[in-house]
């Protein structure tokens, strides 16, 4: 079961979808969007309904790293809740449920970081 904090992100996404909001004033521009979130099912639920309001490009979170980062920590917390899809990644639900581990952004800044250098 989703928590409130993933309740209200959703409500406040959906709200967004409802109303242009600058994301989508970007898209419209011709920006190309990336995300990137936490790798655990409220961040693939997260990052699924911010796709249905607005195209983005995966930044490093696809089951490939997701696998890199896990493996990294695989003494991280486990995994826990309700399995989710990734539309842009299909293969990330099946890593997610293979390493069970989830991973935060926080853990990965420092490759995030090394992208904007």
């Amino acid at each position: 079961m989703a928590g409130p904090n993933l309740r209200r992100s959703a409500r406040l996404l959906r709200r967004r979808h409802q109303h242009p909001r600058p994301l989508r004033h970007l898209h419209e521009g011709g920006a190309t969007l990336l995300y990137h979130g936490d790798f655990d099912w409220g961040g693939l639920r997260i990052a699924s309904v911010l796709l249905r309001c607005v195209p983005w490009r995966p930044w490093r979170y696809t089951a490939a790293d997701y696998r890199a980062a896990a493996l990294a920590r695989p003494d991280g917390p486990a995994l826990a809740g309700h399995p989710a899809e990734a539309p842009w990644d299909p293969d990330l639900r099946q890593a997610l449920l293979q390493l069970a581990v989830r991973v935060e952004e926080e853990t990965v800044l420092d490759v995030l970081l090394s992208d904007l250098a």
